[in-house]
């Protein structure tokens, strides 16, 4: 039996915010066995992926995956993740910021077999209501929250007011 192989983008190169809380679900899903991959914010390297790779999480800071990278570096980074993902596509992909969610969208759309998008909740200004955000999250195949009173977006269909 192969390991499920499960691909995170993290547009953030430190060990606060979205990192601080994505290092222990990588952790916790790679010590159940999972093969992991890490694409990190390459724009701004810091300790995030030291710290990954000192636990033996593989760490590629090859693309951009900045939100202040100039917009062709991100569609660079589309193009790259598309490239990969046809030729050894991930059994999911986990997205942690609202950035990562639309690159990780485009980069597995068409492909020839379905990548669920899984989206994890950081923070409560990413179920703000934006330009496009609801339509984004209707893409979304699972939704893993970190925080209790949350809850019910992962038990229930996402709906903005």
């Amino acid at each position: 039996m192969t390991a499920l192989r499960v691909v995170h983008l993290l547009a953030c190169p430190t060990l606060t915010g979205p990192g601080a809380a994505a290092v222990p679900m990588i952790l916790a899903t790679r010590s159940a066995g999972a093969e992991i991959n890490v694409f990190l914010d390459g724009f701004r390297p810091d300790n995030l992926a030291r710290l990954l790779k000192n636990h033996g999480v593989y760490t590629d800071e090859s693309l951009s995956l900045s939100t202040i990278a100039p917009a062709w570096k991100t569609l660079r980074d589309v193009q790259q993740l598309r490239r990969i993902f046809k030729k050894n596509p991930p059994d999911a992909l986990v997205t942690h910021t609202s950035h990562d969610h639309i690159i990780g969208w485009l980069s597995t759309r068409g492909l020839p077999k379905h990548v669920p998008l899984i989206r994890t909740l950081h923070s409560k200004r990413s179920l703000q209501p934006r330009l496009g955000q609801r339509w984004l999250w209707s893409q979304t195949d699972a939704v893993v929250c970190h925080v209790r009173q949350w809850k019910m977006f992962c038990t229930k269909p996402l709906v903005f007011p």
